[in-house]
Protein backbone atom coordinates (compact mmCIF):
# COMPACT_ATOMS: atom_id res chain seq x y z
CA UNK A 1 0.00 0.00 0.00
CA UNK A 2 2.67 2.24 0.95
CA UNK A 3 4.72 2.03 -2.22
CA UNK A 4 1.16 2.29 -4.12
CA UNK A 5 1.34 5.80 -2.65
CA UNK A 6 4.49 6.87 -3.52
CA UNK A 7 3.68 5.48 -7.88
CA UNK A 8 0.55 7.27 -7.74
CA UNK A 9 1.80 10.13 -6.02
CA UNK A 10 4.97 10.75 -8.22
CA UNK A 11 2.95 10.53 -11.27
CA UNK A 12 0.31 13.23 -10.14
CA UNK A 13 2.84 15.28 -9.06
CA UNK A 14 4.67 14.85 -12.60
CA UNK A 15 1.07 15.48 -14.19
CA UNK A 16 0.21 18.75 -12.02
CA UNK A 17 3.67 19.86 -12.27
CA UNK A 18 3.15 19.71 -16.30
CA UNK A 19 0.32 21.65 -16.69
CA UNK A 20 1.30 24.40 -14.11
CA UNK A 21 4.48 24.71 -15.96
CA UNK A 22 2.50 24.65 -18.58
CA UNK A 23 0.07 27.66 -17.56
CA UNK A 24 3.27 29.83 -16.42
CA UNK A 25 4.99 29.48 -19.90
CA UNK A 26 1.74 30.44 -21.67
CA UNK A 27 1.06 33.36 -19.33
CA UNK A 28 4.16 34.80 -20.08
CA UNK A 29 3.57 35.77 -23.57
CA UNK A 30 2.76 39.20 -23.47
CA UNK A 31 -0.68 40.33 -25.85
CA UNK A 32 -0.08 41.94 -28.92
CA UNK A 33 -1.71 44.19 -31.65
CA UNK A 34 -2.10 46.65 -33.87
CA UNK A 35 -4.42 49.58 -32.54
CA UNK A 36 -7.90 49.59 -34.32
CA UNK A 37 -8.27 52.53 -36.79
CA UNK A 38 -11.55 52.72 -35.05
CA UNK A 39 -13.58 51.55 -32.45
CA UNK A 40 -16.60 49.38 -33.00
CA UNK A 41 -20.04 50.11 -31.91
CA UNK A 42 -21.07 47.68 -29.15
CA UNK A 43 -23.85 46.63 -26.23
CA UNK A 44 -23.39 46.31 -22.54
CA UNK A 45 -26.16 43.98 -21.02
CA UNK A 46 -25.86 43.50 -17.63
CA UNK A 47 -28.83 41.58 -16.02
CA UNK A 48 -29.65 42.28 -12.63
CA UNK A 49 -31.77 41.00 -9.69
CA UNK A 50 -31.58 42.09 -6.22
CA UNK A 51 -28.44 44.24 -6.77
CA UNK A 52 -29.37 47.38 -5.14
CA UNK A 53 -25.92 47.62 -2.75
CA UNK A 54 -23.61 46.48 -6.12
CA UNK A 55 -26.45 48.49 -8.71
CA UNK A 56 -24.86 51.96 -8.10
CA UNK A 57 -20.84 51.23 -8.19
CA UNK A 58 -21.60 49.06 -11.41
CA UNK A 59 -23.50 51.89 -12.81
CA UNK A 60 -20.67 54.50 -12.52
CA UNK A 61 -17.89 52.07 -13.39
CA UNK A 62 -20.22 52.14 -16.89
CA UNK A 63 -20.59 56.17 -16.92
CA UNK A 64 -16.88 56.56 -16.41
CA UNK A 65 -15.48 54.35 -19.51
CA UNK A 66 -13.20 55.89 -21.84
CA UNK A 67 -15.19 55.16 -24.66
CA UNK A 68 -16.87 56.89 -27.39
CA UNK A 69 -20.58 57.15 -25.54
CA UNK A 70 -21.86 57.80 -28.97
CA UNK A 71 -20.18 54.30 -29.81
CA UNK A 72 -22.19 52.27 -26.92
CA UNK A 73 -24.97 51.41 -25.33
CA UNK A 74 -25.89 49.99 -22.20
CA UNK A 75 -29.04 47.59 -21.36
CA UNK A 76 -29.93 46.76 -17.48
CA UNK A 77 -32.21 43.98 -17.35
CA UNK A 78 -33.98 43.72 -14.10
CA UNK A 79 -35.00 40.06 -13.54
CA UNK A 80 -38.23 41.01 -11.32
CA UNK A 81 -36.16 42.69 -8.51
CA UNK A 82 -37.76 42.99 -5.23
CA UNK A 83 -35.38 45.46 -3.69
CA UNK A 84 -35.39 49.39 -3.86
CA UNK A 85 -32.67 49.16 -6.93
CA UNK A 86 -34.78 52.22 -8.72
CA UNK A 87 -33.04 55.14 -6.33
CA UNK A 88 -30.02 53.70 -8.36
CA UNK A 89 -31.40 54.48 -12.04
CA UNK A 90 -32.27 57.77 -11.53
CA UNK A 91 -31.18 60.40 -14.26
CA UNK A 92 -28.78 58.10 -16.57
CA UNK A 93 -28.01 59.53 -19.81
CA UNK A 94 -29.87 58.32 -22.92
CA UNK A 95 -27.45 55.97 -24.12
CA UNK A 96 -28.31 53.70 -21.25
CA UNK A 97 -31.77 52.10 -20.87
CA UNK A 98 -33.39 49.87 -18.28
CA UNK A 99 -35.68 46.71 -19.70
CA UNK A 100 -38.03 44.61 -17.52
CA UNK A 101 -38.14 41.44 -18.17
CA UNK A 102 -41.48 40.19 -18.50
CA UNK A 103 -43.35 38.23 -15.86
CA UNK A 104 -43.26 34.94 -18.31
CA UNK A 105 -39.58 35.54 -18.12
CA UNK A 106 -37.03 34.57 -15.35
CA UNK A 107 -33.09 34.40 -14.78
CA UNK A 108 -30.26 35.44 -16.03
CA UNK A 109 -30.03 33.41 -19.40
CA UNK A 110 -33.76 34.69 -19.85
CA UNK A 111 -32.59 38.75 -19.41
CA UNK A 112 -29.54 38.28 -21.67
CA UNK A 113 -31.61 36.27 -24.90
CA UNK A 114 -34.31 39.32 -24.22
CA UNK A 115 -31.80 41.84 -24.58
CA UNK A 116 -30.11 40.29 -27.52
CA UNK A 117 -32.98 40.10 -29.21
CA UNK A 118 -33.29 43.98 -28.84
CA UNK A 119 -29.60 44.86 -29.99
CA UNK A 120 -28.80 46.48 -33.20
CA UNK A 121 -24.47 46.40 -32.57
CA UNK A 122 -22.81 43.47 -33.94
CA UNK A 123 -20.84 43.14 -30.71
CA UNK A 124 -22.23 42.42 -27.59
CA UNK A 125 -20.77 42.69 -23.88
CA UNK A 126 -21.86 40.75 -21.25
CA UNK A 127 -21.01 40.99 -17.12
CA UNK A 128 -22.40 41.25 -14.01
CA UNK A 129 -24.21 43.74 -11.48
CA UNK A 130 -21.73 42.91 -8.81
CA UNK A 131 -18.94 43.81 -10.88
CA UNK A 132 -16.83 46.63 -11.06
CA UNK A 133 -14.41 47.86 -13.89
CA UNK A 134 -11.73 50.64 -14.52
CA UNK A 135 -12.01 53.20 -17.39
CA UNK A 136 -10.39 51.47 -20.06
CA UNK A 137 -12.86 48.31 -19.96
CA UNK A 138 -13.96 48.60 -23.12
CA UNK A 139 -11.43 50.20 -24.94
CA UNK A 140 -9.32 47.33 -23.44
CA UNK A 141 -11.35 44.65 -25.39
CA UNK A 142 -11.18 46.73 -28.96
CA UNK A 143 -8.19 48.89 -29.13
CA UNK A 144 -6.50 46.30 -30.95
CA UNK A 145 -7.25 45.31 -34.52
CA UNK A 146 -9.68 41.79 -34.25
CA UNK A 147 -9.65 39.54 -37.36
CA UNK A 148 -13.14 39.01 -39.24
CA UNK A 149 -13.26 35.53 -38.02
CA UNK A 150 -13.07 36.09 -34.28
CA UNK A 151 -16.38 35.84 -32.90
CA UNK A 152 -15.73 36.09 -29.13
CA UNK A 153 -13.29 38.19 -26.23
CA UNK A 154 -12.71 36.48 -23.07
CA UNK A 155 -11.53 38.73 -19.84
CA UNK A 156 -9.86 38.44 -16.72
CA UNK A 157 -11.91 38.35 -13.59
CA UNK A 158 -11.16 38.96 -10.31
CA UNK A 159 -12.43 38.65 -6.71
CA UNK A 160 -11.46 41.14 -3.87
CA UNK A 161 -10.21 40.29 -1.02
CA UNK A 162 -9.90 42.44 2.30
CA UNK A 163 -6.65 39.83 3.65
CA UNK A 164 -9.43 37.51 5.64
CA UNK A 165 -8.78 33.90 4.98
CA UNK A 166 -12.18 33.44 2.88
CA UNK A 167 -11.98 36.57 1.07
CA UNK A 168 -7.78 35.31 0.15
CA UNK A 169 -9.17 32.01 -1.01
CA UNK A 170 -11.40 32.94 -3.66
CA UNK A 171 -8.88 36.00 -5.22
CA UNK A 172 -6.19 33.16 -5.21
CA UNK A 173 -8.85 30.43 -6.59
CA UNK A 174 -10.15 32.93 -9.30
CA UNK A 175 -6.52 34.42 -10.15
CA UNK A 176 -5.59 30.69 -10.83
CA UNK A 177 -8.76 29.45 -13.01
CA UNK A 178 -7.89 33.11 -14.69
CA UNK A 179 -4.26 31.67 -15.59
CA UNK A 180 -5.96 28.33 -16.99
CA UNK A 181 -8.22 30.40 -18.92
CA UNK A 182 -5.30 32.29 -21.09
CA UNK A 183 -3.30 29.06 -21.12
CA UNK A 184 -6.94 27.19 -22.85
CA UNK A 185 -6.94 29.93 -25.54
CA UNK A 186 -3.47 30.46 -25.75
CA UNK A 187 -2.31 26.98 -27.07
CA UNK A 188 -4.10 23.78 -24.89
CA UNK A 189 -7.05 24.02 -26.96
CA UNK A 190 -10.13 24.49 -24.70
CA UNK A 191 -12.12 27.70 -24.32
CA UNK A 192 -12.89 28.79 -20.99
CA UNK A 193 -15.07 31.99 -20.19
CA UNK A 194 -16.69 33.71 -17.14
CA UNK A 195 -19.78 35.64 -17.86
CA UNK A 196 -19.18 38.60 -16.03
CA UNK A 197 -16.32 39.53 -18.77
CA UNK A 198 -17.40 38.37 -22.06
CA UNK A 199 -17.82 39.74 -25.38
CA UNK A 200 -19.45 37.94 -28.74
CA UNK A 201 -20.68 38.78 -31.80
CA UNK A 202 -24.53 38.54 -32.33
CA UNK A 203 -24.25 36.78 -35.60
CA UNK A 204 -21.91 33.91 -33.77
CA UNK A 205 -24.63 34.05 -31.08
CA UNK A 206 -27.58 33.56 -33.63
CA UNK A 207 -25.48 31.18 -35.24
CA UNK A 208 -24.76 28.88 -32.69
CA UNK A 209 -28.74 29.40 -31.22
CA UNK A 210 -27.78 31.10 -28.64
CA UNK A 211 -28.51 29.46 -24.95
CA UNK A 212 -30.94 27.03 -26.37
CA UNK A 213 -30.10 23.61 -24.96
CA UNK A 214 -28.05 25.18 -21.15
CA UNK A 215 -30.99 24.93 -19.63
CA UNK A 216 -30.11 21.67 -18.62
CA UNK A 217 -26.64 22.60 -16.66
CA UNK A 218 -27.77 25.53 -14.03
CA UNK A 219 -25.50 28.56 -14.15
CA UNK A 220 -23.67 27.31 -17.01
CA UNK A 221 -24.68 29.80 -19.83
CA UNK A 222 -21.23 31.00 -20.15
CA UNK A 223 -19.50 27.44 -20.34
CA UNK A 224 -22.27 26.71 -22.80
CA UNK A 225 -22.15 29.40 -25.04
CA UNK A 226 -18.33 29.44 -25.40
CA UNK A 227 -18.26 25.67 -25.39
CA UNK A 228 -20.97 26.39 -28.50
CA UNK A 229 -18.21 29.34 -30.18
CA UNK A 230 -15.60 27.06 -30.17
CA UNK A 231 -17.22 24.26 -32.23
CA UNK A 232 -17.48 26.79 -35.28
CA UNK A 233 -14.97 26.09 -37.64
CA UNK A 234 -12.51 28.44 -38.48
CA UNK A 235 -13.42 30.83 -36.02
CA UNK A 236 -11.36 32.47 -32.70
CA UNK A 237 -12.11 33.26 -29.49
CA UNK A 238 -9.14 35.40 -27.60
CA UNK A 239 -8.75 36.17 -24.25
CA UNK A 240 -7.95 39.75 -23.75
CA UNK A 241 -4.96 39.29 -21.26
CA UNK A 242 -4.64 42.66 -19.63
CA UNK A 243 -4.79 44.15 -16.57
CA UNK A 244 -6.97 47.12 -17.65
CA UNK A 245 -9.89 44.67 -19.48
CA UNK A 246 -9.92 42.91 -15.66
CA UNK A 247 -13.38 42.87 -14.12
CA UNK A 248 -13.85 42.69 -10.14
CA UNK A 249 -16.36 40.78 -8.28
CA UNK A 250 -17.17 41.05 -4.63
CA UNK A 251 -16.14 37.52 -2.58
CA UNK A 252 -18.96 35.57 -0.71
CA UNK A 253 -18.28 36.83 2.88
CA UNK A 254 -19.55 33.13 4.76
CA UNK A 255 -18.43 30.18 4.75
CA UNK A 256 -21.73 28.80 4.06
CA UNK A 257 -22.61 31.02 0.92
CA UNK A 258 -19.46 30.50 -0.61
CA UNK A 259 -19.73 26.43 -0.02
CA UNK A 260 -23.45 26.87 -1.86
CA UNK A 261 -21.63 29.27 -4.43
CA UNK A 262 -18.89 26.13 -5.51
CA UNK A 263 -21.21 23.52 -5.64
CA UNK A 264 -22.84 25.42 -8.21
CA UNK A 265 -20.01 26.19 -10.07
CA UNK A 266 -19.03 22.72 -9.54
CA UNK A 267 -22.01 21.94 -11.03
CA UNK A 268 -21.29 22.86 -14.55
CA UNK A 269 -18.26 20.75 -15.10
CA UNK A 270 -21.20 17.78 -16.74
CA UNK A 271 -21.27 20.82 -19.35
CA UNK A 272 -17.88 20.73 -20.18
CA UNK A 273 -17.61 19.16 -23.78
CA UNK A 274 -13.67 19.71 -24.27
CA UNK A 275 -11.53 16.90 -23.14
CA UNK A 276 -8.52 19.09 -22.71
CA UNK A 277 -9.97 20.69 -20.42
CA UNK A 278 -11.10 18.27 -18.32
CA UNK A 279 -7.65 16.46 -18.51
CA UNK A 280 -6.61 19.84 -16.79
CA UNK A 281 -9.59 20.11 -14.13
CA UNK A 282 -9.21 16.50 -13.40
CA UNK A 283 -5.49 16.23 -13.02
CA UNK A 284 -6.33 18.61 -10.25
CA UNK A 285 -8.68 17.13 -8.55
CA UNK A 286 -7.59 13.59 -8.79
CA UNK A 287 -4.64 15.14 -7.05
CA UNK A 288 -6.73 17.14 -4.00
CA UNK A 289 -8.25 13.74 -3.71
CA UNK A 290 -4.65 11.86 -3.58
CA UNK A 291 -4.06 14.35 -0.62
CA UNK A 292 -6.28 13.78 0.97
CA UNK A 293 -7.19 10.24 1.09
CA UNK A 294 -3.11 9.93 1.90
CA UNK A 295 -3.80 12.51 5.32
CA UNK A 296 -6.27 9.87 6.46
CA UNK A 297 -3.57 7.72 5.59
CA UNK A 298 -1.65 9.03 8.36
CA UNK A 299 -4.01 8.44 11.07
CA UNK A 300 -3.70 4.62 10.86
CA UNK A 301 0.20 3.97 9.88
CA UNK A 302 2.45 7.26 10.45
CA UNK A 303 4.74 6.11 7.76
CA UNK A 304 2.41 7.49 5.53
CA UNK A 305 3.55 10.81 7.05
CA UNK A 306 6.40 11.06 4.58
CA UNK A 307 4.84 10.38 1.69
CA UNK A 308 2.19 13.22 2.60
CA UNK A 309 4.78 15.88 3.24
CA UNK A 310 6.96 15.32 0.13
CA UNK A 311 3.79 15.34 -1.81
CA UNK A 312 2.24 18.11 -0.30
CA UNK A 313 5.23 20.53 0.11
CA UNK A 314 5.67 20.22 -3.94
CA UNK A 315 2.07 21.09 -4.34
CA UNK A 316 2.52 23.90 -2.39
CA UNK A 317 5.95 25.08 -3.90
CA UNK A 318 3.97 24.75 -7.45
CA UNK A 319 1.28 26.67 -7.17
CA UNK A 320 3.20 29.45 -4.94
CA UNK A 321 5.58 30.12 -7.22
CA UNK A 322 2.38 30.11 -10.39
CA UNK A 323 0.33 32.08 -8.08
CA UNK A 324 2.70 34.82 -7.46
CA UNK A 325 3.92 34.32 -10.96
CA UNK A 326 -0.62 35.38 -11.58
CA UNK A 327 -0.78 38.25 -8.73
CA UNK A 328 2.33 40.50 -10.03
CA UNK A 329 1.13 40.08 -13.67
CA UNK A 330 -2.36 41.69 -12.89
CA UNK A 331 -0.97 44.76 -10.42
CA UNK A 332 -1.96 42.77 -7.21
CA UNK A 333 -0.35 41.05 -4.49
CA UNK A 334 0.04 37.24 -2.91
CA UNK A 335 -0.49 37.38 1.23
CA UNK A 336 2.29 34.87 2.22
CA UNK A 337 1.18 35.08 6.06
CA UNK A 338 -2.15 33.20 5.32
CA UNK A 339 -0.74 31.12 2.27
CA UNK A 340 -0.79 27.98 4.09
CA UNK A 341 -3.73 27.85 5.11
CA UNK A 342 -5.52 28.89 1.82
CA UNK A 343 -3.37 26.19 0.21
CA UNK A 344 -5.00 23.35 2.86
CA UNK A 345 -8.71 25.37 2.30
CA UNK A 346 -8.39 25.20 -1.45
CA UNK A 347 -7.54 21.12 -1.22
CA UNK A 348 -10.03 20.27 0.70
CA UNK A 349 -12.92 22.55 -0.75
CA UNK A 350 -12.13 21.04 -4.36
CA UNK A 351 -12.71 18.06 -3.47
CA UNK A 352 -15.86 18.82 -1.22
CA UNK A 353 -17.94 20.89 -3.74
CA UNK A 354 -17.05 18.65 -6.45
CA UNK A 355 -18.59 15.57 -4.57
CA UNK A 356 -21.42 17.56 -3.29
CA UNK A 357 -22.32 18.95 -6.94
CA UNK A 358 -22.57 15.27 -8.05
CA UNK A 359 -25.93 14.59 -6.67
CA UNK A 360 -27.09 18.20 -6.37
CA UNK A 361 -29.89 18.72 -8.40
CA UNK A 362 -31.83 22.01 -6.70
CA UNK A 363 -29.82 25.16 -5.77
CA UNK A 364 -30.93 28.46 -4.09
CA UNK A 365 -29.80 31.35 -5.92
CA UNK A 366 -30.83 34.97 -5.75
CA UNK A 367 -34.22 34.31 -3.53
CA UNK A 368 -35.27 31.48 -6.08
CA UNK A 369 -34.89 28.27 -6.20
CA UNK A 370 -33.21 26.21 -9.27
CA UNK A 371 -34.07 23.19 -10.55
Amino acid sequence: MLSFAWISGLVLVSLYFRNIWKYYKLNKRPYVGDLVGELPELTVIVPFRNEAPHLSERIQSLLQQDYPKSKFRVLLVNDHSTDDFRKHLLDLPSHFSVLNLPDQLQGKVSALDYAIELTHSEWIVCSDADCTTGKNWLRSFFENELADDTIALCGPVRIQSDGSLIQELQFLDMIGVMGMTAAGHRGLDFAFANGANLAFRKSAFLEVGGFKGSEQWLAADDMWLISKFSNLKNKQILFIDKPTAEVTTFPELNWGSFFKQRIRWAGKTSSYTNPNMFYQIGVAYAFSVYLLVVALLCLVDVSFLAVLVVFFVGRFSADFLYLQFMTKKYGHQLDRRSYLMVQCLHIFYIVAAGFLALGKKRYKWKDRILN
